[in-house]
């Protein structure tokens, strides 16, 4: 018998922010804006944001999408990083330039702004890294979604949390009722 040749399956590379954010133009319609915003978005993994409800997520991105304004834009691109854990976020872009990043997004009203202050956070802003590692974590979980449940997190860090975050504790066994 001839041994089989394996077939190679190449995985499919996603254009970094950089290069997503290259093709912006000054003179961009705002639907080709809002695309690029919720394809940017889409890369976040549900375990570094603050509210995991789909529904919410699902409304952000509607939304976004039909969005008129770059007003509108900028303000769901500040509700995006107000979700994120910092976790995700270079830890200088979050001391020294964060500030003036927000008040860019409140007075943006151009194209050129909305991808201006996009390619901030998305390109100065992201630890890409750090979002990868949250991806290969979610990617080793071997839970179905039949199988999905709440797991079992040291008392301590519960009576420690505030504003209702949820909590998924890496390594923690068995199941708890409510959150």
């Amino acid at each position: 018998k001839r041994p089989r040749k394996k077939k190679v399956v190449e995985e499919e590379v996603e254009e970094s922010p950089e290069e997503v954010m290259a093709s912006a133009k000054e003179d961009d319609n705002i639907k080709v804006v809002a695309q690029r915003q919720v394809n940017l978005t889409d890369r976040m993994p549900f375990n570094v944001v603050r509210d995991t409800d789909p529904e919410l997520w699902e409304t952000y991105r509607e939304d976004t999408l039909k969005s008129t304004q770059f007003e509108v834009l900028a303000k769901k691109l500040v509700f995006l990083d107000d979700q994120l854990l910092s976790v995700v976020k270079k830890a200088a872009w979050l001391e020294s330039k964060r500030a003036a990043w927000a008040e860019a997004c409140r007075t943006c009203n151009t194209a050129k702004a909305a991808n201006d202050v996009m390619r901030e956070y998305f390109c100065e802003g992201m630890d890409w890294d750090a979002v990868n590692r949250y991806w290969d974590m979610a990617d080793e979980e071997d839970i179905t979604e039949e199988e999905e449940r709440d797991v079992l997190v040291p008392e301590s860090l519960v009576d420690n949390l505030k504003d209702g975050m949820q909590v998924y504790a890496e390594g923690a066994v068995g199941e708890m009722e409510g959150r």
